[in-house]
């Protein structure tokens, strides 16, 4: 008996080592491999990278700035633009510079799915899946949340980060967990300012329903952090309209106003886009297990039935708004991604129970339960490995950038608002090399010019001769001649 009690022991080890492999090469894949392959978007990433770089050439840490002037724009308080400036210090200015804070703010994300559903849910099958679900899911390992230097997968991580902590110290009563759930809920505001709140009102909720709420809570020990909390969120506001007037108008318009209801801002999408685009591929197959979730609640215990509700209740009051808004960008709905992965995850877990349950052997139980896990998951994980491969028609001119062949005096091609261009060429500027970004009105004989574009390189190449000094995809650097 005893040396099949320790078979069995060493069997658990072997398959728990085995799984923690298995995840790391998976998240290695989704969240690191090639992620500085494609150059910065032209959204929120190059333009929090610009600031990010004049921040940390400034000094100025309150204040971002865009070319110089307190940027009004992107009005989110400085939290995401420091950690990027530290970065970009730490790894260069570059892609990895700016994309190295959202990394590692997925790994953090995926250890505290982890952590939890082992050390508060004692769910091994669970912490596994939750991270595989994760890391798989396509809504948010993607270009613009964990595949990009935005702010979308730090403000997830912190909102995953306070809403495990407010249920871990509903369920354990442990002052510090109370801490932790209001230090990460002030990181989330910090982060991208009034989203900061998106899971505050279900988990305000869950503390309500609680018994002897009033009594329990109106005193000064838990009053006192979110208070702390709110007075150093609206400070920061405060100071920066005394320094940057105008600043409270417009992060009102933008953040707020703007986004739910001015016709700017409209996307055209129907209300149920967010679900739609849930079930048909940012959260396919997994989402199969979310409405399951309601079915396993009556052979869970009390802890996990909590844990439902809690994880329904919160995403349920986040999606409200999502619904009404006007402004519909596909990845506002990525911060439910972990949560719903948790429930996924806990669902699945309750299924392999039922499953397994009439089979006595724990070695047998283990072989049918990771069997099963694979067969689910090879599809899924052989598309976030394609996926991490995917270039856009932008990877030649990212490819040019490092390859330092550009030379002091090159013309870059471009046309309007490019805040990608302006970040490689103050880029460029630190390492010793001084370019200008033009229009193609302004190129001459005699010039070195970068085209980025299929169709830049085409009209370059109808005006002049042109001896080809670097081409990639679509990118090409061109010496001009006259035209013979």
């Amino acid at each position: 008996m005893e040396v099949k009690s320790d078979k069995i022991k060493f069997v658990k080890i072997l398959s728990y080592i085995l799984a923690v492999v298995a995840l790391l090469i998976v998240s290695f894949f989704a969240f690191l491999y090639r992620i500085d392959a494609n150059p910065l978007f032209i959204w929120d990433e190059a333009r929090v990278a610009v600031s990010a770089l004049e921040m940390s050439q400034s000094h100025n840490y309150f204040i971002p700035t865009y070319e110089g002037a307190p940027d009004m724009w992107s009005v989110k308080p400085p939290l995401m633009i420091i950690l990027q400036s530290v970065s970009m210090k730490l790894f260069g200015y570059s892609e990895l510079g700016a994309r190295m804070p959202t990394v590692l703010a997925a790994f953090a994300t995926i250890y505290f799915l982890f952590w939890f559903a082992v050390k508060i849910l004692k769910n091994f099958i669970a912490a596994f899946c939750a991270v595989l679900f994760l890391c798989t899911s396509t809504g948010y390992v993607c270009a613009h949340v964990a595949r990009a230097g935005d702010y979308d997968t730090l403000l997830i991580f912190f909102l995953t980060a306070y809403f495990i902590f407010a249920i871990t110290y509903l369920f354990t009563k442990k002052y510090r967990f109370y801490i932790l759930f209001n230090v990460f809920l002030l990181f989330a505001l910090l982060t991208k300012g009034i989203a900061g709140i998106f899971f505050l009102p279900g988990i305000f909720l869950l503390f309500v329903s609680e018994k002897n709420f009033f009594k329990e809570y109106f005193n000064v020990r838990t009053l006192l952090p979110p208070l702390i909390v709110f007075t150093c969120f609206v400070s920061y506001y405060l100071i920066r309209e005394v320094y940057n007037p105008g600043y409270i108008h417009t992060v009102v318009f933008e953040e707020m106003q703007g986004r739910m209801f001015d016709s700017r801002f409209d996307t055209n999408s129907k209300w149920y886009s967010f679900f739609e685009s849930m079930t048909v591929s940012d959260f396919n197959p997994w989402c199969i297990f979310v409405p399951l979730s309601i079915l396993v609640y009556g052979i869970s215990t009390q802890i996990e039935k909590r844990l439902i509700v809690g994880i329904w209740l919160t995403l349920i009051v986040f999606w409200i708004p999502l619904t009404i808004s006007i402004n519909k960008n596909s990845w506002y709905i990525a911060p439910s991604f972990p949560l719903l992965s948790l429930l996924s995850a806990f669902t699945f877990s309750k299924i392999c129970l039922l499953v397994t349950r009439e089979i006595k052997s724990k070695s047998i139980s283990i072989a049918i339960v990771s069997v099963i896990i694979i067969l689910i998951s090879i599809f899924p994980v052989m598309k976030i490995i394609d996926n991490s491969y995917e270039l856009n028609e932008r990877f030649g001119f990212a490819e040019l950038v490092k390859s330092k062949r550009i030379q002091s005096g090159t013309k870059i091609i471009s046309e309007g608002y490019n805040s990608p261009i302006v970040f490689y060429q103050k880029a460029l500027k630190l390492r010793g090399v001084n370019v200008k970004v033009t229009s193609m009105h302004n190129i001459k004989e005699g010039d070195t010019v970068i085209a980025i574009s299929a169709n830049e390189v085409n009209e370059v190449k109808q005006h002049f001769q042109c001896d080809v000094l670097y081409a990639c995809k679509e990118t090409e650097m061109l010496f001009l001649k006259p035209k013979a």
